[in-house]
């Protein structure tokens, strides 16, 4: 097949002979399509789903031309606490209300699927290895108690 269908816009470029790496198999099914890998679910533009010979909605198969598909783990990871073991359809995990997520490599607030801070620090990327569920401290533990300080993200800063 040399065409692809018009509906897949910017994002679909003559079938290449080969899929991904991350995908289940090297080779390009008979239907221009490719495989993810058992345990993932196949993401596109953010979202779970990616455009298929099933529609636009397709959580396992992708057209072998699409540059912005991604194969992700289809559970979030062991030991970060959240709340569920399934990520929601925007790739994102989410923490308990008694909890928030903290990146353990450097403290940070996690970031979600898509790259973004989430505000609350509830959310964060199924993606993320690193990312925790922490116990939330409670308001009087996050007071600044020193004469000038203020707080600013979670941190007591000095003002000048």
């Amino acid at each position: 097949n040399t065409s692809f269908r018009l509906a897949c816009g910017r994002n679909c470029r003559c079938r290449p002979q080969a899929c991904p790496a991350f995908a289940e198999a090297a080779e390009v099914s008979d239907s221009g399509e490719c495989t993810c890998p058992a345990a993932t679910t196949c993401f596109q533009r953010g979202r779970v789903g990616c455009a298929s010979s099933a529609g636009f909605h397709d959580a396992r198969k992708f057209w072998s031309s699409c540059e912005d598909c991604k194969c992700l783990s289809d559970t979030c990871p062991a030991g970060a606490m959240a709340s569920s073991d399934k990520p929601n359809t925007l790739g994102d995990c989410m923490c308990g209300p008694d909890r928030i997520c903290i990146d353990k490599g450097d403290g940070s607030p996690c970031k979600t699927f898509n790259g973004r801070e989430d505000r609350h620090q509830q959310l964060f990327g199924a993606d993320c290895q690193t990312c925790m569920c922490v116990m939330k401290l409670a308001d009087w533990e996050l007071q600044c108690h020193s004469p000038g300080a203020y707080k600013f993200r979670g941190d007591c800063h000095c003002r000048p």
